[in-house]
């Protein structure tokens, strides 16, 4: 059942099986895993570290040489970019380069001067190379570049003729590999003798220039790498490319080497190698959750355990003491591979490297790292299910799913801002949309199917960019700035108009507006090699000993409240009188933690308040404090509270990503440090330092753990929850909460928190809905004065008796019938006065997101909402569609989560009104949904909707009068405080695979 592409010239119409052999024709075993030509190049000698690399992402430590290295390299592509050689100009750059990289030395302990003074004399000699090589068609007679495999009589001459791109990131399906170029050149090579002579073998087209910063080697994974090289340009430029160039800047040395067939063809053996080895882990958990059922959720029997995971390692004791994957490999090899040892000599000295790097871990140790590297993997296979997508689906194909755009043009008229984001990832910035215009006769529905809001793009979210006519595979890599229902905005990291393969397929369009693309969400963006990273780090011989501890052994926390007993001055000046108890004691046991505090806040009892009272707590107590979430927004919402504090705080981050409001407190890009004096003074002096990281937290287990092993395996599991239920001493629970009425909380408490939650207020506790034209009311539909009463908080809306059965279009659910109640609601809702911006709509499924977007298009300001992006979007009220109804009482998995349906719940103030189909969600043998029907029973929440409430209701949409905006727009620099423009949707993950359609749907 193995893909694979066969790559040849081979008569399909006149035999019906294809050869491959050594002569001829290539076969790349599951084509779809790209695997980097960096890795495939280094494999040759050590396949087991290459894979370790790529699954990991580790790389070795940095160093002057190696910085300097990556320096020196930016200014050869700036000088080949530009065309400027003269020495005022290099010297100009090298200053602009090292003034980036600032951070780099600072962290490294480099000074400034020393890092331009080694640029200055390791590019000397670029003046000579372009002499020697630039400019022309012609070779010159000196412009020799040598050919391993020939004698000097017969060394080619070079000439390069055009600088096409530089980093350019080319993924190849059709060879299965991945790299980016260092140069991408036009140029003229030349076999020895005279230029002009007839008969000299020349090449005259697109070359790859592999920049090499140390001595001259020419080893053999530095021409692999340039050979592999050849074929993802070969791909990408659609035309034979027979070499590839080595420059070395030391000896000023240009190197020819030859895609000889022999060496191509072994080393694609070899990537298949590597691609078998990765095609396993993405296959890891089939067919194993019926294993962990039967093992009552342990580990899934030694079926799995059969498959080699990694390559066997070398053994070369030279090698093994210097390579820098060691400590990951001897690890695996205890924990996962179950190697007591590896020589029975226990002086040899393989052994004893093996012995220190292994030695100290128990046997709860390597259980740990073995359980969670495998659920790691489980997860990782949906991590990349759907990156295959964007080379193996048509734009509109996957558009129709929510994770594509397509047929996009660009916007010539638009006029970018100046970026201030990061400029490797931001160089660009483009205006997009859709290059067919709409007729201006469309109707209302046809607009609607054409917006670009309601798929799974967000703003921030990773994308690639393909030309579409024709088709070239990601040209450029960025996020998303802005998107409308209108035009889409983008920061890039490559030129989307001055393309090559676009000039060079399209000579006719001179237009940057003729060009069509197709933006994809970037499946490859998100990874697990950080995260197993981390996992690692902890089990290292010279790695985190102390999280290893607290995390792994399960050590008790220490605290110290000396700084914090009762009645003590220091108490009184750390900890405000206006905290209630709750947040009082949460300040009281962050203050005195030696180890960790857990604070586990239900909703709405002030978490973000008393995060921030803990920061200026721990400011006065002179401690210096990192501040870190998940996401951007998360983190600057946090800093809005502090920001205008006598509190000195330092935001990383890039600034694009970063609320405008916050800038401020953020490295001014016109005011960067020039030594490291300065640099050391603007990072280790603020005493707050806030940044997103990458790790799993409740709210990434919560709504992106998508692998049904994994979550039965245990992957949902928070270090939260692990910590906290192992020492409940070191939790202190914020449960008096401000946002819902006493109704809404009542529910709340009987689906989840045990009636631990309280009331923080008699305002809160009482409050309902305003509608301040309360007379609107009585020209409603019966049905819609009943469910509109404000002293009805809480309504579950059963839609039995209606015709309001679900529908599946392939692997999508939506239901009209409660789409067009939903909109029902909502227009009445508007027309009795209630503020657009205080209703939010949420549905737990995407395609019924996009169904309820197209109804509520006259309403801009109502946030339609999937579960996730409902967190932190409080409302007064709520209106929830459950969606689900059929026959066959079948509520798929989203509905079995208890914790996405609470934290729907939870987001009303004064009024939730949820529809549903009673009896399709009672017929689930679910706690969490009994518990739910329970309490709406006992309180006389059900509200059964009759036969004629749903007559009419085939209109897409029903018209509220309101002053018609010109547009409405998501923007990256909103303020949370203020109004939010047409939200739809959520932006979750687009992760899933063959799991049930349930969860399909929650993905698209």
């Amino acid at each position: 059942g193995d893909i694979i592409n066969l790559v040849g010239d081979f008569d399909i119409d006149s035999t019906p099986s294809l050869t491959v052999s050594r002569l001829s024709g290539l076969l790349i075993l599951h084509p779809d895993i790209l695997v980097s030509s960096t890795k495939v190049a280094d494999s040759a000698h050590c396949a087991r570290k290459a894979l370790l690399q790529e699954i990991t992402r580790i790389v070795g430590g940095s160093t002057p040489s190696l910085v300097y290295g990556n320096m020196l390299h930016e200014l050869m592509q700036a000088c080949m970019t530009e065309g400027r050689w003269e020495d005022e100009w290099r010297e100009s750059k090298i200053d602009e380069i090292v003034a980036r990289e600032v951070q780099t030395l600072w962290a490294m302990d480099v000074q400034v001067e020393k890092a331009r003074e080694s640029m200055r004399e390791k590019s000397k000699a670029f003046g000579e190379f372009k002499e020697m090589f630039v400019g022309g068609k012609q070779p010159k007679p000196n412009a020799f570049c040598s050919d391993l495999h020939s004698s000097s009589s017969s060394d080619a001459r070079l000439a390069i003729t055009e600088t096409l791109s530089v980093e350019e990131d080319i993924w190849s399906p059709k060879y299965g590999l991945k790299g980016k170029i260092d140069v991408s050149v036009s140029g003229t090579l030349v076999d020895g003798g005279d230029v002009t002579q007839q008969g000299i073998a020349r090449h005259e087209g697109t070359l790859p220039f592999e920049i090499k910063t140390g001595r001259t080697s020419a080893g053999m994974d530095h021409r692999a790498q340039t050979m592999l090289y050849t074929l993802l340009m070969s791909d990408r430029y659609d035309e034979a490319i027979s070499a590839g160039l080595l420059f070395y800047s030391q000896s000023n040395q240009v190197l020819r080497v030859k895609a000889a067939r022999n060496e191509i063809r072994g080393l694609l053996i070899a990537r298949n190698e590597l691609a078998t080895y990765l095609h396993r882990r993405m296959t890891l958990s089939d067919g194993t959750e019926a294993l962990w059922e039967e093992n009552g959720g342990e580990q899934a029997g030694e079926e799995e355990d059969e498959k080699q995971l990694l390559p066997a390692p070398i053994d070369d004791e030279r090698s093994c003491k210097r390579c820098y994957v060691a400590d990951a490999c001897m690890l695996f090899r205890k924990a996962v591979e179950g190697d007591t040892e590896i020589s029975t000599d226990e002086d040899a000295p393989l052994q004893l490297l093996y012995e220190d790097k292994t030695g100290f871990l128990t046997e709860e140790h390597t259980t740990f790292f073995k359980k969670w590297e495998k659920l790691i993997s489980y997860e990782e296979q949906e991590l990349v299910r759907f990156k295959k997508e964007i080379w193996t689906m048509g734009a509109e194909e996957r558009m129709l799913v929510g994770r594509c755009l397509a047929n996009m043009s660009i916007d010539t008229s638009y006029r970018p801002p100046e970026s201030t984001g990061d400029r490797k990832m931001h160089r660009y910035t483009y205006r997009l949309h859709h290059s067919i215009p709409l007729a201006t006769q469309a109707t209302s529905s046809q607009r609607a199917a054409r917006s670009l809001i309601g798929g799974s793009l967000t703003v921030k979210d990773p994308i690639v960019v393909s030309l579409e006519h024709p088709h070239v595979l990601s040209i450029s890599r960025g996020f998303v700035l802005e998107i409308t229902a209108h035009h889409i905005v983008l920061g890039v990291d490559h030129s989307l108009v001055d393309n090559p393969q676009a000039a060079r397929q399209l000579p006719n369009s001179t237009q940057a507006g003729d060009l069509v693309f197709r933006i994809d969400k970037d499946e490859l963006a998100a990874g697990m090699g950080r995260i197993r990273d981390n996992l690692i780090q902890l089990f290292v011989a010279k790695g985190d000993e102390k999280r290893r501890r607290l995390v792994v052994d399960l050590e008790a926390p220490e605290f110290d409240d000396s700084l914090v007993a009762s009645g003590s001055t220091t108490r009184r000046k750390l900890i405000p009188s206006h905290l209630n108890e709750d947040q009082e004691r949460a300040v009281e046991k962050v203050l005195s933690a030696r180890d960790y505090a857990l604070i586990m806040g239900f909703p709405g009892t002030g978490k973000t308040t008393t995060i921030a009272e803990i920061l200026k707590a721990l400011a006065k107590a002179g401690k210096s404090v990192l501040l870190t979430s998940y996401t951007h927004s998360a983190v600057d919402n946090l800093l809005l509270k502090v920001k205008d504090t006598d509190l000195s705080i330092l935001r990383l981050g890039s600034r694009d990503k970063i609320m405008p409001a916050l800038h401020h407190l953020t490295i001014d890009p016109d005011n960067k440090a020039t030594s490291l004096a300065q640099l050391d003074h603007q990072l280790m002096m603020p005493q707050i330092v806030a940044t997103t990281c990458l790790g799993i937290n409740d709210s990434f287990l919560l709504w992106c753990v998508r692998n049904q092993a994994a979550r039965k395996g245990g992957l949902d599991v928070s270090l939260f929850k692990l910590l906290a239920d192992q020492h409940p001493t070191a939790v202190v629970e914020l449960a008096h909460q401000y946002r819902m009425n006493e109704d809404i909380m009542y529910l709340s408490n009987k689906l989840v928190y045990e009636d631990k939650l309280k009331i923080g207020s008699a305002d809160v506790a009482t409050q309902k809905l305003q509608l301040p034209r309360n007379e609107a009311l009585a020209d409603e539909k019966p049905w819609l004065r009943g469910l509109l009463a404000p002293e009805r908080a809480v309504i579950f809306v059963d839609t039995d008796q209606l015709p309001a059965r679900e529908q599946k279009k392939g692997p999508l659910v939506e239901n009209e019938m409660e789409a067009c109640l939903v909109t029902e609601t909502a227009n009445a809702l508007i027309r009795c006065g209630v503020a657009e911006t205080e209703v939010g709509v949420i549905a737990l499924y995407r395609q019924q997101i996009k169904l309820i977007t197209r109804k509520l298009e006259h309403l801009p300001d109502v946030e339609i909402l999937t579960a996730d992006r409902s967190q932190g979007r409080d409302k007064s009220c709520i209106i929830m569609s459950l969606t689900r109804s059929n026959a066959e009482g079948q509520i798929g998995d989203l509905l079995k989560d208890w914790r996405r349906i609470n934290v729907c719940l939870t987001r009303a103030k004064s009024k939730l009104i949820v529809f549903g189909s009673r009896s399709t969600l009672a017929s689930a043998p679910l706690d969490h949904l009994r518990r739910f029907f329970a309490a709406v029973d006992e309180k006389g929440w059900t509200y059964t909707l009759p036969k004629e409430a749903g007559e009419g209701l085939s209109s897409p949409r029903v018209q509220v009068k309101r002053e018609a905006k010109e547009e409405e727009r998501v923007d990256s620099s909103s303020s949370p405080s203020a109004p939010k423009k047409i939200r739809r949707g959520g932006g979750a993950l687009a992760l899933g695979g063959p799991l049930s359609q349930d969860v399909v749907n929650s993905l698209l």
